[in-house]
Order: structure tokens, then sequence, then C-alpha cells
């Protein structure tokens, strides 16, 4: 028997009025469209199919924070809307040229924004409550993550335990959910964090696959001396639905991913091939991609078969970016459904959640596992956040923890600008900026982001000190506003 755990984490940094285009809100706009509310429609046509537990869900809290932000919704709405009516200029632009074939797929994707646009305004722009409701249903289970989305085994243990706090908090507060799991961002794990996940009233982590390869498990297990329970990705079964290089993702008939349509940003193209040129790619043919969907689904439950021949009880844990659903495979939200709908009617596959585990086994009779230091990658290497280019972060990271900390103590420090300084300093904190520098995706934004926040923390912390001030204090506050809790 297969006890398959699919689990989904929503994550865009703070974008919030830091920039539109390349890098700033276009970014949490984008996801919305081709990703959130796809997911959520995918969610809704299921819930009338009787089945329970099918999916578990993380949102990292900055990302809660943004999606329950009026300024947000209204940017939605514009973008949006905006979308549709560049779309129309397509297809005028290509009837007008006889480009019948992109003029075929120009005005499906006019329908697929239609779409959009109708369960957002059915939903009256409101995602989280959507969600909650859900999870009240018993469809899914939604979890907790560190507030800004964090790499916890990088921190000190008081700003790990802070950033676990507020994450904890902005669930509970914007969703009203006392969550059974918590995502480690990039599923970044050190020995002796477990111990303030379960100080926390964490209970259930997801971990990267290097643990379940050195363990060969398919089986949960517990963190070192506490009762916090863990299951290891399966990285080949999870690198066959997100790899656009080895796994279905990759097909040529499905979307293409990079090549957009100058005037309005709409890809109308399929991959057509691993190594043709963006200039030759072939137009999308959404018949073509509908077969490749669905032998991705009989060639997936085959190898879930093959996996379940034995006879052994397997727990067997598929971990994601939700953004990789819709938004980099385009056709990933339907081979999903069909997917669940398929697991539906299967005998020897079932779906489960870390509620289920959590209600099936007592914690202290699970194998205990003292890991190292690892993350999901399939090397487990925090690399990618901590390379010689971006040591002064770090360094000046910890520098800004300590100043925090020690002015926290002083009880008579005005609490809106220490409430302040904490929102600096978890912004600072952040996973995004180091990625973005060390992946060279967005080296510019993401030192800038950085610099950014820490310009303000430390301007903050003079005005505290010395009751001077030379910066627009309210414009920051304006700026930068998630957890409102924090004072």
């Amino acid at each position: 028997m297969i006890n398959l755990m699919i689990t989904l984490h929503c994550h865009i940094p703070y974008v919030r009025k830091r920039g539109i285009w390349p890098y700033g809100e276009e970014w949490i706009y984008e996801s919305m469209l081709e990703s959130y509310i796809p997911l959520i429609m995918m969610l809704r046509d299921l819930s009338i199919s009787g089945q329970k537990n099918i999916l578990s869900v993380s949102i990292s809290p900055i990302l809660i924070e943004q999606l329950n932000d009026n300024y947000i919704e209204e940017g939605f709405n514009e973008y949006l809307q905006k979308r549709i009516e560049l779309t129309d200029r397509d297809i005028s632009d290509f009837t007008k040229k006889s480009w019948n074939n992109l003029k075929v797929i120009a005005e499906y994707q006019k329908e697929y924004l239609n779409g959009i646009k109708n369960t957002w305004e059915m939903l009256q722009g409101n995602l989280l409550e959507t969600l909650s409701n859900l999870e009240k249903s018993g469809l899914i289970e939604i979890g907790a993550s560190s507030a800004t989305h964090a790499i916890l085994p990088l921190l000190s243990k008081k700003s790990i335990d802070r950033q676990i706090d507020v994450g904890m908090k902005s669930l509970k507060q914007r969703m009203n959910i006392t969550p059974k799991f918590f995502w480690l961002p990039e599923c970044a794990y050190k020995l002796g964090l477990e111990e303030s996940l379960e100080s926390a009233g964490i209970s259930f982590v997801f971990m990267g696959s290097s643990v379940s390869e050195n363990e060969n498990s398919y089986h949960p297990y517990r963190l070192g001396n506490t009762k916090v329970v863990a299951v290891s990705r399966q990285w080949e079964l999870s690198k066959k639905i997100w790899s656009t290089e080895s796994g279905f993702p990759g097909d040529p008939r499905y979307r293409e991913f990079q090549k957009r349509y100058r005037r309005s940003g709409n890809r109308y193209w399929h991959i057509t091939g691993a190594r043709v040129s963006l200039a030759k790619k072939g137009i999308l043919d959404i018949e073509k991609s509908r077969i490749a969907t669905n032998e991705h689904v009989h060639e997936f439950m085959e190898t879930l078969n093959n996996l379940a021949s034995d006879g052994e009880n397997k727990t067997v844990l598929l971990s994601f970016d939700a953004e990789v659903f819709g938004q980099t495979w385009f056709e990933g939200v339907e081979w999903l459904k069909k997917v669940i709908l398929s697991i539906k009617d299967s005998e020897v596959i079932t779906l489960t959640t870390p509620g289920n585990i959590l209600a099936e086994i007592d914690p202290s009779s699970l194998e205990s596992l003292r890991p190292d230091t690892c993350c999901w990658g399939r090397d487990g290497s925090l690399e990618s956040w901590s390379r010689p280019s971006v040591s002064w972060m770090w360094e000046e990271l910890g520098t800004m923890a300590s100043k925090f900390f020690d002015l926290e103590k002083d009880k008579n420090i005005n609490r809106s600008h220490l409430a302040q300084l904490e929102r600096e300093l978890l912004l600072s904190q952040a996973s995004d900026w180091p990625f973005l520098i060390t992946s060279k995706n967005a080296r510019v934004y993401g030192e800038k982001r950085f610099r950014m926040h820490a310009k303000a923390f430390w301007n903050i912390v003079d005005m505290i000190e010395t009751d001077f001030k030379d910066f627009n204090f309210e414009l920051i506050v304006k700026k930068d506003n998630p957890f409102p809790f924090l004072g």
C-alpha cells in the first residue's frame, strides 16, 4: 500500500510597493493568475468528488500577509484586466494578419483569463478565506512556515524561534488555522532545530531527499529526542514532476515558459525541443498538450502501482513549489487533478496528510534519526544561500539580530518603533535575497532589497538610541507593513 502525501508550498517574497516588473509585484500577480487561482479552481472541483485529505498546502506567512492586503488585491484587479485587454489586442492583430494558428491560441488564452476573472470575482478576491474553508471541509490541510521564508539553519537560536513564532501567529490571525505541520523553507534543517519546533507546538515537518536516500526510508521517523515527526521527500519521483529537463514538464508538446509574445506577454508556443531556439518554437497545439497530460497521468500511476507491488506499506512524500503547477508547467494543474481522481479508484494507493499520519501513530514508537544539515536539493547543500559571495550579508544579519534582541529588553522604547525594527529584521532575513544573488537570476535586485531593509533597520536604531530622525519613518511603515500584530 502506498500512502501518497502530495505537498504544495506557496511562496513569493515581500514585493508590495517594491517594484513592478521585471522584479516586483508582477511576481505575485502572475503566480495568482497562473497557479494560485487555478489550483483553487481545481480544489473546488475536487471538493464534489467526496475525497478528503487530498493535499497538504503551506503558504509562507509573508505571502499570506500580501494576499490579505487590499493594495495587492487592487493591483491584481488592474493586472488581470490589462492582461485581458492585451489578449483582445492580440486576437485583433492575429486576425488582421491572418495568423490563424496564433489566433486560436490567443482565443484559448482569452477563455482562460475569463475563467480566472469569473472565479476571482465569485470569491470576491478572498483567496485566503477560500483556502481556509477548504481546510475546514477536510479536503486539504494547511500548514505554517517561518515568517519571511528564512533559511532557519543559518540563523541564531533567537532568530529561529522568532521566525517560527511570527509565522505561526500570522497563520492563526489571518486564516484562523492551528497548523498540524510546519514547512521548513527549502526543507532546510540542522541538528537541534527540532527542539525549537517542538517548543512551538509543531508536530510534523517535511525533509529533503538526502535523508531518505541515506536511510532508504519510506516511513515516518522522529527527529532526535523530540516527538517531531518527519517524512523525507522521494527525489526521483518528485523530479519526474518538476524537472523541465528530465521530467514531465519538459515534454515538447507542453507550453513553452520562456517565450512570450512581445506585445502582451502571453505564451503561445510549445517547447518543441530542449535544444530548439526560442525563435524556432512551434505554436502550441492544445489538443496535443492534453494528450501529453493524459499520457503522463497514466505513466505516473503505473510508477506508483509498481512501487506498491511488493506489498510493503510505504509513505511517499512528493513536495513541490506550488508555482510549478500552472506557472512553470502550465498543464500541471490539470495533470494533478487527474492524478488525484485516478487515485480515488485505486486499491493500492491512498492520499494522506500530516494530520492523518499523526492520528495513526505514536511518535515515541518511531525510529529516531539525527540527520546532518540538509535541504531539499539533491546534494542537500545550503550553498545556494551561503556562498562566499553573500558572507557579508550573514555577518550583517548577525549584527542586526543581536542589536534587536538587546533593544527588545528595554521596556521604555516606543512599541511601534520596536515593532517596525522587528519587521525590517524579519524582512532582511528572507531566503530570497541571498538566493537571487548567488543564482545570478536577479543579483542587483536581491542585493538592493537586502540593503534597503538593512538601511531601514539601522535608521530606526539611530532614531531609538539618539532620538534623531533624518528619514521618513512613516513612509517605511506604509511600505513595510506585514504582521500588524507586532505592534
